[in-house]
């Protein structure tokens, strides 16, 4: 069984959707036994650098108030807690995402994009770190295991795996995915958004029963 997963590391619904799923593999005893592979979407390609502008501060522009950011973050947190998830929202720091995703394409050339993806989340939502920044994608990959001095390199050319992230990105508008988390199994079921752990079992146990 082959699962894609669209998903940008600055979104907590891709998150939460993400460890729904991984919770659904682990109820259905599937971990390990499937083919998980992580694609490159970026929600804002336009989206600068981190210029100290909150989380909160951009809900607030994007719904119109600051009481509707609380509420939305409110209940994200609320269902990240469900699935073990930590959501620091007062320090998330919204950057543009391209160099995080060149990193995750790096990643999978070692077999480790699932464990970069959850450090790079992590990063992001519980530990208030800037992912645009070089120094910061380096610690990530060292921590899972990477050489940082070739990580560093890659991070460094900005030429460097882009090219697998476009294809991503080319692919995704190809198949009309417009918002992420976005799943699709066996290229044929596609979910959008951070479904349930009840919805992701029942359709895995579809594809188990039918093929």
């Amino acid at each position: 069984m082959k699962i894609e997963i669209w998903a940008d590391f600055i979104c907590p619904f891709c998150y939460i959707g993400k460890r729904n799923l991984e919770m659904a593999l682990k109820k259905l005893h599937l971990e390990g036994k499937v083919d998980i592979r992580l694609k490159s979407f970026l929600l804002d390609p336009y989206r600068p650098l981190y210029n100290g502008q909150t989380y909160l501060d951009e809900l607030a522009e994007n719904f119109g108030s600051y009481e509707r950011a609380k509420e939305l973050s409110e209940h994200l947190g609320y269902l990240g807690k469900l699935v073990g998830i930590e959501f620091d929202f007062n320090n998330v720091k919204p950057t543009n995402t391209l160099t995080a995703h060149r990193l995750l394409k790096y990643a999978k050339a070692y077999g480790k994009e699932l464990e970069l993806s959850e450090r790079l989340f992590l990063s992001v939502f519980h530990h208030g770190e800037d992912i645009g920044e070089t120094a910061v994608l380096i610690e990530a990959a060292s921590e899972i295991g990477l050489n940082p001095h070739e990580a560093k390199t890659v991070l460094l050319d900005e030429t460097a795996y882009r090219v697998e992230v476009k294809a991503d990105l080319a692919l995704a508008r190809k198949m009309n995915i417009s918002g992420v988390p976005c799943f699709t199994i066996n290229d044929e079921l596609e979910f959008v958004g951070a479904q349930n752990i009840e919805i992701f079992e029942e359709a895995l146990l579809h594809v188990m029963k039918h093929g």
